[in-house]
């Protein structure tokens, strides 16, 4: 569960990045 968690988080940084 905490492993989705962080992978969720991860997942939102990266598309944030990517809109960069």
């Amino acid at each position: 569960m905490l492993i989705e968690t962080i992978r969720n988080g991860l997942a939102i940084v990266s598309s944030v990045v990517e809109v960069r």
